[in-house]
């Protein structure tokens, strides 16, 4: 084992002598074609990596490689592929032969490929049976997968290989041994080659406090999603990896938590996919589970909507709260507090939600199939002015008009004393110009007495920010008797 650090594991496409039936024939079998998805790709030591343009072909001499953030995917043939974990390199191999030791194959042709970091994941599930992967190890060692999948990592002092199903064997020179599927080896510096079992793969949990899978973002904002599952035995950790739905490659997020939960930073709006995969104490990853989808969606505020400090999204009056995509949501309004998920009625999400006729409504939401919700309360804007005048009988020219505007908000999530308001006086349809003054939530005014004749109405309404009436009034004003002729003759102010 001496050398590890510098050594390469080398991974053969192999097709066995039943596929060729003589050396001629193998000389004439054409080389595999490889392409590439989601890699970076350097066509020799002397260039620089550049991404790759989709399906693009690689050939011998070349090197794979995928970023940090993303996974790649080589593919060799139907049913036989390469997964590439973020940060894995791949040198990208010549045709060759391969020891004859192998059982079953007195001829073997090979595809060397080259992992000097990082993991992959081997696929062999070629219909015709006539391909399959060997990884060749340091110190002579190797493991041939003929069919099935299998994992291989590397560590900095050692290598953990995964068979999941399907035939292999490992050893060196001429000591071989069937590998069982649903185990594990280990290859270190310390212990050699040993056999280990493979933690299961783990089971998806839907217990109360469970992250939610669903979360709303608003403008800008993303949204947490997460998931749990239950605690597989003969794990010390798990790898989650998290995608674009129906992204083979492309962007990822990988973690390792070492608890059976997951939740996520806050995610652009779109559909995820996410799966985890227990890793045992020795290194060895396990299957991944089923797929769970994680969904983020796009809601859009009306304007002069504003979210509370307690969570709570208030919107103006007969404004709605829209979401951008409900499909494959569902959605329950509460009547009263604490009301558990069970006991609500759950139907298809709709685009538009609104209080409704109630001044408060709170609104859960949840992807369809899932049991975990988002809970958040929608309210309208509660202003409302209250006009008063006096005296309560004016007559003109003998009293002056004083009117009082006092705005509250019986809700507490605007402050009166701050909100703009407008305020609008009439004489009977014709707009006066009165000088107000404000004070907290109160504003004050006085219209001098009329010597025209009368009588008159003064009108007063009040309009919030949003061009919304929050209080409207009115009140008759007495005059001198009047000749009906000139009763609107005279000029106004």
């Amino acid at each position: 084992m001496r050398g590890w650090l510098a050594s390469i594991f080398t991974i053969a496409i192999v097709a066995s002598s039943t596929a060729f039936g003589s050396d001629r024939a193998f000389a004439k079998a054409a080389d595999p074609t490889l392409t590439v998805h989601g890699a970076l790709v350097r066509a020799s030591e002397h260039d620089d990596f550049a991404p790759a343009r989709e399906g693009a072909t690689v050939v011998a001499g070349s090197t794979v490689r995928s970023s940090g953030a993303r996974a790649a995917q080589l593919d060799i043939a139907e049913g036989v592929s390469i997964r590439l974990a973020p940060g894995t390199t791949l040198g990208i191999g010549s045709t060759a032969w391969l020891p004859s030791e192998h059982p079953g194959a007195s001829l073997v042709r090979a595809l060397r490929v080259s992992l000097t970091a990082g993991e992959i994941d081997v696929v062999v599930h070629d219909p015709r049976g006539a391909l399959g992967v060997t990884v060749l190890l340091p110190a002579g060692a190797s493991v041939a997968l003929w069919r099935g999948s299998a994992n291989v990592s590397l560590a900095p002092a050692q290598a953990a290989i995964a068979l999941y199903d399907g035939m292999a064997i490992a050893g060196s020179a001429s000591r071989w041994q069937p590998l069982t599927a649903g185990k594990g080896l280990v290859l270190s510096t310390s212990t050699g080659l040993a056999t280990r079992p493979i933690p299961a793969s783990p089971e998806w949990s839907n217990e109360p406090g469970s992250p939610s899978p669903f979360a709303l973002a608003r403008g800008s904002d993303g949204g947490v999603v997460g998931a749990a599952w239950a605690a597989t035995e003969g794990a010390a950790s798990y790898r989650v990896e998290l995608a674009r739905a129906a992204e083979t490659t492309g962007d990822v997020v990988f973690g390792t938590p070492t608890a059976p939960v997951f939740r996520s930073d806050p995610l652009p709006p779109g559909t995820y996919t996410l799966q985890v995969r227990a890793i045992s104490p020795d290194g060895i990853v396990g299957p991944p589970s089923t797929q769970t989808t994680l969904r983020v969606a796009h809601v859009t505020m009306p304007a002069y909507a504003f979210v509370a400090p307690d969570g709570t999204i208030v919107l103006p009056e007969r404004q709605s709260l829209t979401i951008d995509d409900p499909g494959g949501l569902e959605m329950a309004t509460v009547e009263g507090r604490n009301a558990s998920d069970e006991a609500l009625f759950w139907a298809t999400a709709s685009s538009k939600l609104s209080p409704g006729a109630l001044p408060r409504q709170e609104v859960r939401i949840r992807r369809a199939g899932s049991h975990v919700t988002t809970s958040f309360v929608l309210a309208h804007r509660a202003l409302r002015a209250r006009i008063s005048f006096g005296p309560k009988h004016p007559h003109w020219p003998a009293n002056p008009v004083d009117i009082v505007v006092r705005v509250d908000d019986p809700s507490g999530y605007l402050d009166p004393a701050r909100e703009p308001i407008d305020i609008d006086t009439r004489f009977d349809i014709d707009h006066v110009d009165v000088r107000w003054s404000h004070t907290g939530n109160t504003w004050t005014a006085r219209i001098p007495p009329e010597t025209s004749p009368g009588p008159w109405v003064i009108r007063v309404d009040v309009k919030d920010s949003t061009g919304s009436t929050i209080g409207a009034s009115w009140i008759d004003v007495d005059g001198p008797a009047a000749d009906a002729a000139v009763l609107r003759a005279a000029p106004r102010r």
